[in-house]
């Protein structure tokens, strides 16, 4: 009888954890990521540039090829960037590479990850009142994405952050600014830019 008890004990155990609508263990191999990807974002960043502050914001397009684990991205970003009193468009184009670092799946075959990503490129902004700005740039940052599988169709909600580095602004970029610029070679721009989008 004691054994019979037991038996059923541990068979109900087993059945359990197998239960369809229970989150699964981690996944150390990410379920496949299509072949090519597309996906927009909303961005938003602030630097230093000298003594002035430069500020913006934009849409970020991206178009990827995936391989595992590894995504390849060409991007596109019309921006609208601020420099202390002054302002105008401006844009950015850049090479990225995102990297699915852990993957855990959840119910109804979705997927919670932590993902890496590097992007090099360049910006530019035409300043309204005067001058422009135009430096490449090197974005160094990572986040969370939430997927949401279902048979090959994939789409993937992430927010995230990146720093931002760019080489020394020169005395003709800083003229643009107005009051608190100064003027000569700065130390390298340092800043953060925040990243909230999908892909599909």
């Amino acid at each position: 009888m004691r054994r019979t008890i037991i038996g059923s004990v541990l068979i109900a155990a087993v059945s359990s954890g197998l239960a369809p609508g229970r989150a699964t263990a981690e996944h150390y191999e990410p379920r496949p990521l299509p072949r090519h990807t597309v996906g927009i974002s909303f961005i938003g960043f602030g630097a230093g540039v000298g003594k002035a502050a430069h500020a913006g914001m934009g849409l970020n397009f991206e178009a990827g090829i995936s391989h595992r684990r590894w995504q390849l991205l060409a991007e596109v970003a019309p921006l609208w960037g601020m420099q202390d009193s002054n302002n105008g468009p401006g844009g950015r184009v850049g090479v990225a590479a995102r990297y699915i670092a852990r993957s855990v799946e959840i119910d109804h075959g979705g997927a919670i990850e932590l993902i890496g990503e590097a992007s090099v490129g360049i910006e530019a902004f035409a300043w309204r009142q005067s001058g422009h700005l135009l430096t490449p740039d090197l974005l160094l940052g990572g986040g969370t994405q939430v997927r949401f599988l279902k048979d090959k169709q994939t789409l993937a909600l992430r927010f995230g952050g990146r720093l931002l580095f760019a080489p020394p602004v020169d005395e003709a970029i800083t003229a643009a600014c107005r009051g608190t610029c100064s003027t000569g070679k700065q130390h390298i721009v340092q800043g953060f830019m925040a990243v909230l989008g999908a892909s599909w």
